[in-house]
């Protein structure tokens, strides 16, 4: 399954040589993922009207609901060349994330982004006034060298988590106003690519 677009994600089953698409939850990935990270193969149970899925692998077993209608043709926003892009290593980018937005209410409000000098800077501001920050390093690959753009902290740091098993990731940038920002492994495989939409900030 992947999760090109906020708030649900496409998973497809084949039954019989026949292929059928199912939207679940965006948030049920990474357990699911976390159940079956030692899994070659697990029972996939739909339900009669398909509007619940459960996944059974070693004596767990977990059950979400599939959301109706047609996923978004996400494709059509994501370009197949990005002009910038930057390597971060994934853990000391979630931290950084985290403790930035330490001074938040766990409403996921927007981040500052900078990338410079090689290094990423994330700034949150508290719904007071209050400012937190926080850095990491971070490679210039392609492109601008230096760039600010708004986040949602929240789909930044659950883009990071879900490329696990690598070391480093790499975000891709349109713009800082355009419509994608895109995390992927490094490995050109666009199986492994999360996107988060910028934000105004």
């Amino acid at each position: 399954a992947d999760e090109p677009c906020r708030g649900s994600a496409v998973a497809t089953l084949e039954d019989g040589g026949d292929a059928k698409p199912l939207i679940l939850p965006v948030d049920t990935l990474n357990p699911l993922k976390k159940m079956l990270e030692d899994a070659d193969e697990c029972e996939v149970l739909v339900d009669h009207d398909g509007r619940k899925i459960t996944f059974r692998y070693d004596g767990q077993s977990f059950t979400t609901k599939v959301i109706d209608g047609t996923y978004p043709p996400y494709e059509r926003i994501i370009p197949q060349a990005f002009p910038i892009a930057f390597r971060l290593g994934r853990e000391d980018t979630a931290l950084a994330l985290r403790r930035a937005g330490s001074i938040s209410d766990g409403i996921s409000i927007p981040v500052s982004l900078a990338f410079a000098d090689s290094e990423l800077t994330v700034t949150c501001k508290g719904k007071d006034g209050e400012e937190s920050e926080d850095a990491c390093g971070a490679t210039s690959i392609k492109g601008k060298t230096a760039i600010t753009l708004g986040m949602a902290s929240r789909n930044i740091i659950w883009a990071i988590d879900s490329l696990q098993g690598t070391e480093a990731v790499e975000i891709f940038i349109v713009e800082p106003n355009a419509a994608v920002c895109v995390m992927g492994k490094g490995d050109g495989d666009r199986r492994h690519l999360r996107v988060s939409m910028p934000m105004r900030i």
